[in-house]
């Protein structure tokens, strides 16, 4: 197969709404520069400009904020659900709160970010996004946030210093994962708990995750780094 075919076959639209022109300015080139090329990033400042969009091409993802006159995301979402429910959805937002989140997932929203505040935090941004815009249904883990590794959520809601509570349901085996303030603080998976019930969920080969509101555990097991936890994971899943 040619490059030009391979191109063809693997190139993304990706539509960016949101109300914010200089936003909208830095993301167009930065998204598609970190693409290499595959992605087509079109932008629109409107809900109206969005479907516009939506009714003259072929659109792989779109990518909402929530804050937006007349249409706000919340409810654009909403709308997008029952017109183009093929389509995944994301939020990419300031105000990540918990009860954003949670209204977000409710109608329709697959991944829900926050904005960068560093421009280093836009890798990460692609890096998620590009998982969503994957046409091909990947097996493994399948939840609100579908075809998105639990690793990658682990990243980014560490790096955005969030607090909640990751549950994992196995095919056999289920638990959580506690986060606090972007510290994995607790893990617990049947009689296993800290990291070596981390490293057990990391294990799994497929299932179903969810994000909830963070609680406080009855104990708190684990004391390093995320980023240790995760690379110490990985090396045992390759053994």
């Amino acid at each position: 197969m040619s490059a030009t075919s391979t191109e063809i076959h693997t190139r993304k639209r990706v539509l960016f709404v949101d109300d914010e022109q200089p936003l909208l300015d830095l993301v167009a080139p930065t998204m598609e520069a970190y693409s290499g090329g595959l992605w087509d990033v079109v932008t629109a400042s409107t809900t109206t400009k969005a479907l516009a969009e939506l009714q003259e091409r072929t659109i792989h993802l779109i990518v909402v904020d929530i804050h937006m006159p007349v249409v706000d995301g919340i409810q654009f979402l909403k709308l997008l659900q029952k017109k183009y429910p093929s389509v995944p959805r994301a939020v990419l937002t300031g105000d990540a709160s918990d009860e954003r989140r949670d209204a977000c997932s409710a109608n329709g929203a697959e991944l829900f970010l926050e904005k960068p505040r560093s421009p280093d935090g836009w890798e990460i941004v692609y890096a998620m996004l590009n998982e969503l815009a994957k046409t091909q249904q990947e097996t493994g883990f399948q939840g609100v946030l579908r075809r998105v590794g639990i690793e990658d959520v682990l990243q980014m809601e560490c790096l955005a210093r969030h607090s909640l509570v990751l549950e994992i349901q196995g095919t056999a085996e289920s638990g959580r994962v506690f986060i606090h303030q972007g510290s994995i603080i607790h893990a617990s998976c049947k009689d296993l708990k800290g990291e070596a019930a981390f490293n057990r969920l990391l294990g799994l080969r497929g299932g179903q995750f969810n994000l909830k509101p963070f609680t406080e555990p009855d104990e708190r097991t684990i004391v390093g780094s995320w980023e240790f936890l995760l690379m110490e994971a990985a090396r045992m899943k390759d053994e």
